[in-house]
């Protein structure tokens, strides 16, 4: 029989059909979408220009160059005011150093400061304030272009000013933004002063141990400043469009399938009083089988993860039914550190809050084992259960991986490590995406045989 490989697993999963063989290639899933890193050594981009189908850097360096000198007309600049910055697949990045004695120049009619930002910056240049022993001061920033030109930037903007409001956590700022596309790069975009410091996955390998412990320490704030922050809905955080406000609060949204095409892929405010863990699941299992019925293989398998959904809770599995604040991906790519001439280590900056969202407590209780085995660099994803429980053989590495656990207690080393959680984890992960990628499908076997197993052993214990 010949299948497409996903159509042939989708199959074997429900009818146990053995005469389907189709070898699946195994891969693990580090985020919900890929992220497509171009390697700094080259300035030319090219990758990503090919992936993205944008103009390359070389290029877009001169665009930027052209906005740099609308937004500070009195200040020099040259090749070396724009640098090459590893982007995302959401946004194309640049660095800036700027040499002015002025603010930036955002007057104009498409041009906006932050809410928050200091009326000086508002201004316009007077064309008398600088003079010829005006000292110019040097400062970083960094502009953040969608890929998409169509993707709207104000909601993550309001996602930071609320991260900055409700918890402790250090972000970026955001100086000023453009929502239109009459600029010198065509483009909305947004300027933000630039986090000091190194990204922590190229700084995490020359750290001392004092450093990397002085690390765990902030890390762990940095988790439970976000696990105090609590809603009795879960969703992702995100604006509702109305008539064009620009000052509209954040709201909590329904999660959005973002592999479907149409109204599907809108988001909509979460209206519910309060919501459980498995109400939340079965929701979202049942708008994936309305959104794929087009691929009726699809449907006994969302009908599948609905009942170990239910069978989860049934056995206390899916935990309470408050959702707490989740980053979504606070890897060392998403995070900034800064070693001052003391040698003395700071967290300056966690960066990339568009996938920010209210979820079930256990997804917020991932092991950080890239803390204490670096060889694993972004971490071991659920899959990976065997490689949970290693004890480093380094005395070092012991100090920080116990350090860790005792900083953030019992309940979270339990939703970390016990089986049940990191199913639980995984039954999310489809819950919030669907079936769509070829591996899901070898996934979503993997769970319903492991699930199988740990269930017997549930029961078995009650």
């Amino acid at each position: 029989m010949h299948f497409f490989p996903h159509v042939a697993s989708a199959l074997r999963l429900v009818f146990g059909c053995s005469c389907v063989r189709v070898k699946l290639r195994s891969r693990r899933f580090k985020r919900t979408f890929p992220t497509f890193r171009k390697s700094p050594k080259s300035s030319e981009s090219s990758g990503s220009t090919y992936l993205y189908q944008q103009s390359p850097f070389s290029e877009f360096k001169r665009d930027i160059q052209e906005l740099c000198k609308c937004l500070w007309p009195h200040s020099p600049i040259d090749d070396s005011t724009v640098q090459y910055l590893e982007g995302g697949s959401s946004n194309r990045v640049v660095g800036l150093t700027i040499r002015s004695v002025l603010p930036p120049n955002t007057k104009s009619e498409t041009t906006e400061p932050l809410l928050e930002a200091p009326k000086s910056t508002l201004q316009p240049y007077p064309s008398d304030s600088v003079t010829a022993t005006s000292e110019l001061v040097e400062t970083d920033y960094v502009i953040r272009n969608p890929r998409n030109k169509a993707d709207p930037i104000l909601p993550g903007i309001a996602i930071l000013d609320y991260i900055r409001n409700y918890t402790s956590i250090p972000i970026p700022s955001i100086v000023s933004y453009d929502l239109a596309s009459t600029n010198a790069i065509q483009s909305p975009y947004t300027l933000q002063l630039r986090v000091p410091g190194e990204v922590l996955h190229i700084a995490y390998p020359q750290l001392n141990l004092a450093q990397k412990y002085a690390f765990v320490h902030q890390y762990a704030e940095v988790l439970r400043s976000l696990q105090s922050v609590t809603s009795p809905v879960a969703g992702e955080l995100g604006l509702i469009e109305a008539g064009g406000s620009e000052k509209a609060d954040v709201q909590v949204l329904h999660f959005v399938d973002h592999w479907a095409e149409g109204d599907a892929r809108n988001g909509t405010k979460n209206e519910l009083e309060g919501q459980t863990t498995l109400g939340l699941l079965l929701m979202q299992f049942e708008r994936h089988h309305e959104n794929s019925k087009a691929r009726e293989y699809d449907g006994p398998l969302f009908q599948r993860l609905s009942n170990v959904a239910t069978e989860m809770d049934q056995l206390g599995c899916l935990g309470g039914s408050s959702f707490v604040l989740d980053h979504g991906d606070l890897a060392p790519r998403n995070i900034m550190v800064h070693v001052n001439d003391d040698g003395l280590l700071k967290i300056s900056g966690v960066l990339d809050w568009d996938g920010a969202r209210f979820a079930p407590r256990f997804m917020s209780c991932v092991v950080p084992d890239w803390i204490w085995d670096w060889e694993g660099c972004d971490g071991h994803d659920d899959d990976d259960e065997p490689e949970y429980f290693k004890v480093p053989k380094d005395p070092g590495m012991r100090i920080l991986k116990d350090t860790f656990e005792a900083l953030m207690g019992r309940e979270f080393v339990k939703l970390c490590y016990q089986p049940q959680y990191r199913l639980a984890r995984i039954l999310f992960y489809f819950a919030r995406v669907g079936l769509h990628l070829q591996w899901d499908y070898s996934k979503l076997q993997k769970l319903f045989s492991d699930w199988d197993l740990l269930r017997g052993k549930l029961v078995g214990h009650i």
